[in-house]
């Protein structure tokens, strides 16, 4: 410090000695200035008087300073500020503090973004893993939210609406993780086959009807021919002769052909009313 150097200089300063020629010199010239001035020398009386009265001792001015430097310095020691490197580790800890208190707050934001979303298929509540941070609380560094994946069985419509249901809450959050991503693809795999089934299913229910139409469209043309030939047969009217016979057959066989082809016809109507 400042005050600590300066105390030092002023303390290794040697003290000026006056050299003894000088000093003798110095004496002859005061008594000849007493001669010339008229001033009494000073008698062993007087000398003895003035000895008579108590000196005084000034303290040395390098012995203050010394001192008061001294005081200085121990008082600066006492409250001396922390050093560079204690106040670097204090703001590590305060960081790394800081940090854990963001990612605590994200991982909870981020399980009940899943929670809120996931609806009656959640199976459970959000669980979290913990880490102790420098002050000694416990923060929220992980999480997951149990959520039914599984397909409804032979409902294809209701396993549709579950997987939609699904990917939404996988990508609730704002930032998915990996593991999200991979429960959303799942359930679009789901959806995919979901809507397979439907489709299958409304064919087949629309090849139903026609394929009953038909049958009974070909039931009833079978009845009608054989109608008119047990009518028309020789066995039931004597009277026919040959060539009324051959020209009776001649006719049947036209009716039927008719019978066929307003079967079909009626079949075609039927397939486009379905369709319509």
């Amino acid at each position: 410090m400042a005050m600590t150097i300066g105390a030092s200089i002023m303390a290794s300063q040697p003290t000026v000695m006056v050299p003894r020629v000088a000093a003798a010199e110095t004496n002859r010239i005061s008594q000849d200035s007493s001669k010339e001035l008229g001033v009494q020398r000073i008698t062993p009386q007087n000398s003895e008087t003035l000895n008579a009265i108590p000196s005084r001792t000034i303290p040395l001015a390098n012995t203050v300073n010394s001192s008061s430097s001294a005081s200085s310095t121990t008082s600066s020691t006492e409250a001396s500020p922390p050093s560079q490197e204690e106040l670097s580790a204090q703001q590590q800890v305060e960081q790394v503090i800081s940090q854990l208190k963001a990612r605590d707050r994200e991982v909870r934001v981020h399980e009940q973004a899943h929670l809120s979303a996931a609806g009656q298929y959640a199976t459970s509540g959000a669980s979290f893993s913990y880490q102790t941070g420098p002050d000694g609380k416990r923060y929220a560094v992980g999480g997951e939210v149990g959520i039914d994946t599984s397909p409804i069985a032979n409902d294809p419509e209701a396993t549709l609406q579950k997987a939609m249901v699904v990917q939404s809450a996988a990508l609730a959050p704002a930032q998915p993780s990996t593991q999200d991503l991979r429960v959303a693809s799942a359930a679009a795999q789901m959806m995919t086959e979901a809507r397979a089934q439907i489709a299958e299913q409304r064919t087949e229910q629309a090849d139903a009807p026609e394929s009953r139409a038909d049958a009974e469209n070909q039931t009833q043309a079978t009845d009608n021919s054989s109608d008119s030939y047990n009518r028309i047969s020789p066995a039931n009217n004597q009277s026919v002769n040959q060539n009324d016979f051959a020209s009776v057959v001649q006719q049947e066989m036209g009716m039927r052909q008719l019978a066929v082809e307003r079967t079909q016809f009626e079949t075609r109507l039927s397939l486009n009313s379905v369709r319509a």
